[in-house]
């Protein structure tokens, strides 16, 4: 049984032989229906899709009294829930399951895959969460901060990032964010704790160190023009597993220009072509 504190949305595909199933784990502040427009852009997959919201975000439990922060412990809380989510659809006799993962969902999906090598039939990693920004400061000094302040019990406190990252940042299709947006503003998550950015340095360390583990077939796609994580880390990734498991294991995808949410971008046709072809192959 499902963990009932997570919300989820199931999307029955009415073509679908309910055979394939896609995971759907979306990114920091981000919620359920946010990307719910990419079922009927990979109707070709026949397939149906899972989308839920991560434990402290959107209407799922865990969430602080403060909507204005998003807050974890640990990433491995993130792989325990996916782990509960791949047992249930199982259960439900999907035989095949799939991941389309973004940000810090990227890297959710990096420590699960690394924890269950075959569970999962393929994944497409967009601009995963493999070294954060934290400008103006260094990661080593944030990283020092993060550890200090949650071992001090600060680490339910706000980042104190100024206004983050607007959506001119994100994306060059400011008015396609805003509409996808609309009327959901109470499930964004906001900024993220000292707690949350720490389990994020901790994840990132862990995901690098089982990059071995690491079997199914990969898509990652960046933006190079990216402002929230670091391009250089993705690449460094996709590195490391062609050196270790293959280099047919991974392909990866640059867009040149783009900014961090590649699937709000003025190019997201051409990246959920890229989706759908990866997939249908897989």
């Amino acid at each position: 049984m499902l963990n009932t504190q997570i919300r989820y949305k199931l999307i029955t595909d009415v073509s679908s032989n309910k055979k394939s199933v896609i995971i759907f784990v979306h990114g920091q502040s981000e919620y359920v229906e946010k990307y719910e427009y990419i079922v009927e852009k990979l109707r070709d997959l026949k397939s149906d899709f899972f989308f839920y919201d991560l434990r402290g975000h959107g209407k799922s439990a865990a969430r602080l009294v403060n909507p204005n922060r998003t807050h974890i412990e640990s990433f491995d809380q993130y792989v325990s829930d996916l782990e509960d989510i791949v047992k249930y659809l199982k259960e439900k006799d999907y035989q095949n399951i799939y991941i389309i993962s973004h940000s810090a969902g990227g890297l959710v999906s990096i420590l699960y895959l690394e924890k269950n090598p075959y569970q999962i039939k393929a994944a497409a990693l967009l601009s995963p969460m493999l070294k954060m920004n934290t400008k103006p400061f260094p990661n080593w000094v944030a990283r020092r901060v993060a550890q200090t302040t949650s071992r001090f019990g600060l680490a339910s406190f706000k980042v104190d990032n100024k206004d983050g990252f607007p959506a001119e940042m994100l994306t060059h299709d400011i008015d396609f964010w805003n509409q996808c947006q609309k009327g959901y503003e109470s499930l964004m998550g906001g900024r993220p704790t000292f707690g949350w950015v720490n389990a994020g340095f901790e994840g990132v360390e862990k995901a690098f160190a089982n990059i071995w583990n690491i079997k199914i077939p990969l898509l990652v796609l960046s933006a190079g023009a990216d402002r929230v994580v670091h391009t250089s880390a993705i690449e460094k990734f996709v590195s490391k597993i062609r050196e270790q498991n293959g280099s047919k294991l991974v392909q990866y995808i640059r867009y040149e220009g783009k900014y961090h949410e590649l699937l709000m971008e003025s190019n997201r046709t051409e990246v959920l072509a890229e989706i759908n072809k990866f997939l249908l192959e897989n």
